[in-house]
């Protein structure tokens, strides 16, 4: 489906996307008519485990965000299945912390992974230190 088409097709309230969870946790992920996903984690993300989201469209990653609501650090990294998109974003110790790409410590995106085809179940989100619990915003544009 042609981006145009399927932007119109979502509602203004997000469209729920399917969530697969390694390990114990529980999240609900929406993505929005602007690109952006937003991945609200109820549960805590154990360590070593992973967050896989299914794509309805085809979309590149340009930025993500972490709002983490845990008092121990955590650090993520989304993953085109196995191979790494960005760099480790590190969720400080610190409730409410907001962290990710966009700022001057976080790292990069790897522009030969960022893309993400129609129907792919290979956006990931991996736990690499600590376990997390709060917010992963994920900006995309439709291609």
């Amino acid at each position: 489906m042609k981006s145009i088409d399927f932007v119109q097709l979502v509602p203004l309230t997000g469209l729920d996307l399917t969530v697969t969870l390694s390990g114990t946790g529980a999240a609900t992920a929406k993505l929005f008519q602007n690109g952006r996903i937003y991945i609200n984690v109820t549960t805590t993300l154990e360590v070593s485990k992973t967050l896989t989201l299914n794509v309805p469209t085809s979309l590149r990653v340009i930025d993500v965000r972490t709002i983490h609501n845990n008092a121990t650090a955590a650090s993520i990294q989304i993953k085109n299945d196995t191979t790494a998109v960005t760099s480790v974003i590190v969720a400080a110790a610190v409730d409410k912390d907001v962290d990710g790409v966009h700022t001057a410590t976080a790292g990069t995106i790897d522009d030969a992974q960022y893309e993400f085809t129609e129907g792919d179940d290979d956006l990931v989100v991996a736990v690499s230190v600590a376990a997390f619990l709060g917010d992963i915003i994920i900006d995309t544009v439709f291609i």
